[in-house]
């Protein structure tokens, strides 16, 4: 595995951290409140426990936790509370992109690699798909874009292709939209069939009626594919259809919905 310009980012990052490079600073006493900024922490914290940091994987840095929150409030499955503004606080964005590099340095030639080297099954998990599952627990917002990105790079690359899009298929569709949707929906205008194929498997697993118009207006050379995308839009229509019914159905009774 080579290094990833670890000067360029890993210094960029620092810029917004305290010249210690790895610890945030608690606020000081008395200064007004900013409910713009935020602090991370995953347990509430005495004074005392605010001067070691905590480990965190996701970032793969220490991050401070504060005592005495303003708001606490638990949003995307962690703790987080409003805390003064300072001016060494890393933003969301800055913590994302340090994520971001560190899939890209440390798992994109894993998950291509696994990709190449494995069968897939369907019905099975693969090694790719624990690789993919296992992030998106850490950081769901940033694995999407990571998938995304390695998506774009190797468009050219059919087994790849074949490989993410058989993977994102099994992940459930609110968790992977809009950027599997849209990896979908680029990967059913490809040259090569089986990476068109494994587009709808796609929009078949999801069950997803975002994609149905572009699979009714879809056209292939290979006429067992345009019999598949046929049926599995005949199926999302006949789910459509079903469903439109069940919430009208309330309604023509009489029935609050």
């Amino acid at each position: 595995m080579t290094d990833c310009a670890e000067t360029t980012w890993r210094d960029s990052f620092a810029s917004v951290l305290e010249p210690d490079r790895h610890l945030w600073k608690p606020p000081a006493v008395g200064v007004c409140q900013d409910p713009s900024d935020v602090y991370w922490q995953t347990k509430g914290t005495s004074a005392a426990e605010a001067e070691n940091p905590v480990y965190r994987p996701e970032y793969d840095l220490p991050i401070r936790t504060l005592p005495s929150p303003v708001d606490t409030r638990r949003s995307w499955g962690v703790l987080i509370h409003q805390a003064a503004r300072v001016s060494s606080v890393p933003d969301e964005n800055a913590i994302n992109e340090h994520r971001l590099q560190v899939l890209k340095c440390d798992f994109s030639d894993r998950l291509v690699s696994t990709i190449l080297d494995q069968d897939f099954e369907y019905g099975f998990l693969s090694d790719a798909d624990r690789v993919v599952a296992e992030q998106m627990k850490v950081n769901a917002c940033v694995t999407k874009q990571w998938l995304n990105d390695l998506f774009v790079t190797h468009f050219g690359n059919a087994p790849v292709l074949v490989g993410l899009l058989r993977v994102i298929s099994r992940l459930d569709y609110c968790t992977i939209r809009p950027e599997g949707l849209l990896m979908t929906l680029a990967a059913l205008k490809h040259k090569n069939a089986e990476v068109r194929e494994c587009a709808v498997r796609a929009v078949e697993a999801w069950g997803t009626y975002e994609a149905l118009s572009s699979l009714k207006h879809l056209r292939v050379q290979e006429a067992w594919l345009q019999e598949y995308i046929a049926a599995v839009v005949g199926n999302l229509e006949e789910a459509e259809r079903v469903a439109a019914r069940s919430e009208d159905q309330p309604r023509q009774m009489g029935t609050p919905s």
